[in-house]
């Protein structure tokens, strides 16, 4: 088990692990594009308040600690306009499950599959995993694109996957091995 970094220099991006200086940042983000957000990721609600990011923060520092994971805001600015996370570290079998998400306003301009790329690159390189696995919501076209622009392979169709909001959706099931990495 490695210790992980807390930031990566990705010009003209900062990923830095979340901490709680980062709440109010958090909760504005979040709240300018809740619809957007609320759409795919089942811990958007009608609302989103510090409470629920000081919850995830603290979670998320944990995570961090432990080099289970991590949860990198996405820094543009001193403003955070999306965020990137290593959700589980496997070290036994060298594997991590990913996710992401970006603020709407910041959405299909590259920066998701720039700042994704890096991750790989430091997955692979630096904490020499050997494979890193995604699951995008069948209809989520934007993460749907960024997997399979950075090479990731589709390994199948998980069916009712996941209750968003009081509605089963499907998962698109995507991995890259360091043996095939393409991006």
């Amino acid at each position: 088990m490695k210790t992980l970094k807390t930031q990566h220099n990705i010009d003209p991006y900062l990923l830095r692990q979340v901490n709680l200086n980062d709440v109010a940042n958090l909760v504005n983000t979040v709240s300018v594009s809740l619809t957007y957000l609320r759409k795919w990721l089942p811990w958007v609600g009608h609302s989103y308040n510090s409470k629920d990011a000081e919850s995830f923060i603290i979670q998320s520092c944990e995570k961090f600690n432990n080099a289970t994971g991590a949860d990198y805001a996405i820094i543009d600015n001193e403003t955070i306009i999306g965020m990137v996370g290593i959700h589980y570290i496997d070290w036994e079998n060298r594997c991590a499950r990913i996710g992401f998400w970006m603020g709407l306003s910041h959405c299909r301009k590259g920066i998701t599959t720039l700042v994704v790329s890096k991750l790989f690159t430091y997955l692979f390189d630096d904490l020499l995993l050997q494979k890193i696995v995604l699951t995008a919501a069948e209809h989520n076209i934007a993460s749907n694109r960024v997997a399979k622009k950075l090479g990731m392979e589709n390994d199948g169709l998980f069916i009712n996957h996941e209750f968003l909001h009081g509605e089963y959706v499907n998962h698109i099931a995507y991995r890259l091995e360091k043996t095939n990495k393409s991006f």
